[in-house]
């Protein structure tokens, strides 16, 4: 590897661990609000775990996608592609007026992230050695495992409901 491209290699990981974050947060950041949801858009607690569900479903589909995308466009374009689904499809859930729509926003967030996981794993080896690219991948799933609670924790604090409170 020339020197550039050494160095270049840890930009690479900290793209790819804080586009990791804001995705896990994206999904995470559902259930500790359900019960704000639910009054806002009506939704049952079938369809409310239903809109979770949705997302590994769509990672059981899309996930080997992600993986053929990224062999034959390059992790980048499919990258790059999958952070725009996410994001639109993340903040489009906002403007979700029914049940359906709201499903259908965490199903499309779940194609995205399913995209994402791939694509992520081949720019790591693709950008560091064999030698450190257990390291690499390590921290990335540091981030994935962290992410989760920190959503959680974080919406208790905005959200007295999500704390037990019960909230206005």
């Amino acid at each position: 590897m020339d020197e550039q491209k050494l160095s270049f290699r840890w930009c690479v990981l900290s793209l790819a661990v804080v586009n990791l974050f804001f995705g896990i947060i994206a999904k995470e950041s559902i259930p500790p609000l359900f019960s704000e949801i639910r009054n806002q858009i009506f939704l049952s607690k079938v369809q409310m775990g239903t809109t979770i569900g949705v997302v590994s479903l769509a990672a059981l589909f899309f996930a080997v996608f992600g993986g053929a995308f990224s062999d034959r466009f390059g992790s980048r374009l499919v990258f790059g592609g999958a952070v725009l689904i996410m994001a639109v499809s993340g903040a489009f859930r906002g403007f979700a007026g029914i049940a359906y729509e709201f499903i259908a926003m965490m199903f499309i967030l779940g194609i995205g992230a399913a995209i994402l996981g791939p694509s992520l794993l081949k720019a790591l080896g693709t950008w560091f050695s064999s030698r450190q690219l257990a390291m690499a991948n390590g921290i990335l799933f540091q981030v994935w495992g962290s992410a989760a609670p920190w959503a959680w924790r974080r919406h208790q604090n905005i959200s007295p409901r999500c704390a037990g409170g019960g909230g206005a």
